[in-house]
């Protein structure tokens, strides 16, 4: 569905693109949880408010339908969370930034047995935290 949304605003469909995030945000359940379908709830939105540079959008986004069992999809959620932060950041609102800065750690690096966690940082830099 993704795919669906970026072509959309490619084209200039913003008004189709809107209702599509739309349609995905009136979505309450679920019949089969799986990441393509948390990956979709999670980017639709986060991707129409930054590509728009709509940050008070971006700052309010939640993670939705809230009863998916979105622990089970957190590299769905980090998009999510990376989006949200992003807007609460360009919005002024550090501490939501910082939140949602600390909420993405868990995910990045490597634990504590030396597996890659998902958002390992590919340049090998430290971190550098907000």
């Amino acid at each position: 569905m993704p795919d669906v949304e970026a072509l959309m605003e490619q084209q200039a469909q913003d008004k189709a693109a809107k209702q599509v995030v739309d349609d995905v945000g009136a979505i309450r359940k679920v019949n089969v949880e799986n990441l393509p379908s948390a990956y979709a709830f999670a980017a639709i939105p986060a991707r129409f408010a930054l590509e728009r540079g709509d940050w008070k959008g971006a700052a309010a986004l939640k993670l939705n339908p809230s009863d998916l069992t979105w622990d089970k999809f957190p590299q769905a959620e980090a998009i999510l969370v990376y989006a949200r932060g992003f807007g609460a950041a360009r919005t002024g609102d550090v501490a939501a930034a910082r939140k949602d800065v600390e909420r993405l750690h868990p995910f990045e690096g490597r634990d504590d047995s030396g597996e890659d966690r998902l958002l390992a940082r590919p340049d090998g830099l430290p971190d550098q935290r907000a």
